[in-house]
C-alpha cells in the first residue's frame, strides 16, 4: 500500500465509518467508556502521588504521551485526571463512533513488512472498547481492523504492539512497549495520514 492508497483509504474508510456501507446518515455507535476515566488513570500511573502522570510516568501510558500536545490544556507538561475527562468529553460529543486507523512501520529506516500490529485499549476507558490489529505490506503500511474485521477503531487511548515472525523486534514495541497513540478527531497523527512508528534494532 503506497502512500495515495493509504490516504485514499483513510478518507473513504473514515466516511464508511461514519455513513455506513448503505450511504445513510447513521452513524456507528459509540463504546460505553467508563465512567471516572481520569481518576482511574492517575490511580494506575501516578507512582509519586502527585495528581498528575508526567515525565517517566508516560513509559507505562504512550498513548498519553504521543497525545500530549492535545490534552495538556495548561501546557505544564503533566496530566491531570480533569484534563483526562475533559478529553474523553470530547470524543463523546463528536459522537463518532469509529475512525480509520492506519500505521507505517519502520525497521532501522526501511519499511516493515509482514509485522503484526496490535492496537491495545487502554483499561482505565473500560472494558467496552475492542482490540484492533492488522498486517503490513511491502511498503510497511496497515490499516487496523477490529477482531470480527471491522475497520478502524473507536475513539480512545491505545498502546501499540509490534511483532514479526521474520524479524526481531525489540521487547520495548511489543511485550514492554513504548508504542501508543490516541485515536479521534484532530489527533497528534492526523496531518501525517498515518501513525508512524519508527522502530530500530539496536
Amino acid at each position: 500500500m503506497n502512500r495515495f492508497e493509504v490516504a485514499l483509504t483513510l478518507v473513504c474508510a473514515s466516511c464508511l465509518l461514519m455513513t455506513g456501507c448503505s450511504g445513510s446518515s447513521k452513524r456507528v455507535q459509540q463504546p460505553g467508556y467508563s465512567s471516572g476515566p481520569g481518576s482511574a488513570a492517575i490511580s494506575a500511573y501516578d507512582s509519586n502521588s502527585d495528581s498528575a502522570i508526567a515525565d517517566n510516568e508516560f513509559d507505562s501510558v504512550p498513548a498519553l504521551r504521543a497525545s500530549l500536545a492535545q490534552v495538556d490544556a495548561d501546557g505544564d507538561g503533566r496530566i491531570t485526571a480533569k484534563e483526562i475527562d475533559d478529553r474523553v468529553d470530547a470524543w463523546k460529543e463528536s459522537r463518532i463512533g469509529q475512525m480509520a486507523a492506519i500505521c507505517e512501520v519502520t525497521l532501522d529506516g526501511k519499511p516493515l513488512a509482514n509485522a503484526n500490529v496490535a492496537f491495545d485499549p487502554e483499561p482505565f476507558l473500560g472494558s467496552d472498547l475492542p482490540t484492533g490489529s492488522g498486517t503490513t505490506g511491502e511498503a510497511g503500511m496497515v490499516g487496523i481492523s477490529q477482531p470480527d474485521t471491522t475497520p478502524g477503531l473507536p475513539p480512545g487511548w491505545y498502546k501499540i504492539r509490534v511483532t514479526s515472525s521474520n524479524r526481531e523486534i525489540p521487547a520495548r514495541y511489543n511485550s514492554k512497549t513504548t508504542l501508543g497513540c490516541e485515536v479521534a478527531s484532530y489527533c497528534h497523527w492526523q496531518n501525517d495520514g498515518a501513525v508512524k512508528l519508527v522502530l530500530t534494532s539496536k
